[in-house]
């Protein structure tokens, strides 16, 4: 089930909120977006505290409620992006960036910080913590030439980086997008007026077309 993508001004409230009504939909497992331009905007191993605190007490909360989390990491932030000197000029760290959507410079940046979480959310309900990427081929997620080769380069990057840290955590690449952010909330309200017949467990990607899963 989709949950909505954190940021640094989320409220610690919002995140329980939104916990609390994939466990009463019976979720099994939770997809939320992790930005990497929220989490580390002004350089290499400058993570944000309120960033990282809104992450922490979203995991902290699925675990609690034995929920797994997908976490979808992607935004690349300005002083890793590859996009042109046009649009860095104008990136601001940690805002809404057209800079974002271009891959990084050095795949091994991203490789660290996708560890960093690895290792940091390693004990979930089940011990695992998935972790994505942007996908090839959608224009509006990442930018610039040679999108396959260059998915493949963050790709060969992340994964031994990930495993390194937590061997057990499944790695998904490919194209996953449709996020649907109030289905919880419209689902629930249905349930309640008697229009579910049954509990909801999960919300498919309407327009999933293709994912990798590497053990």
């Amino acid at each position: 089930m989709n949950i909505p993508g954190i940021t640094r001004g989320d409220s610690l409230a919002g995140v329980d909120r939104e916990i609390a009504l994939a466990r009463a939909l019976h979720a099994k497992v939770v997809r939320v977006e992790l930005p990497w331009s929220e989490l580390e905007p002004l350089g290499p191993n400058q993570i944000d505290p309120s960033a990282l605190a809104v992450s922490d007490r979203l995991m902290s909360d699925a675990a609690a409620a034995g929920i797994g989390v997908i976490a979808l990491v992607e935004g690349t932030p300005c002083w890793a992006s590859s996009a042109p000197s046009s649009l860095l000029k104008a990136c601001s760290p940690g805002g809404t960036n057209k800079a974002a959507s271009w891959p990084p410079r050095e795949p091994a940046a991203y490789a660290a910080f996708v560890a960093y979480l690895a290792q940091r959310y390693a004990n979930g309900p089940r011990g695992d913590r998935n972790m994505e990427r942007a996908r090839p081929g959608q224009r509006s997620l990442l930018r610039g030439p040679e999108k396959p080769q260059r998915y493949a380069a963050i790709l060969r990057a992340a994964y031994p980086a990930i495993k390194r840290v937590n061997p057990r955590v499944p790695v998904l690449a490919g194209s996953l997008v449709g996020s649907q952010r109030h289905f919880p909330s419209r689902a629930l309200r249905r349930r309640d007026q008697g229009l579910l017949r049954r509990p909801v467990r999960a919300l498919l990607q309407p327009r999933a077309r293709l994912a990798a899963r590497n053990p």
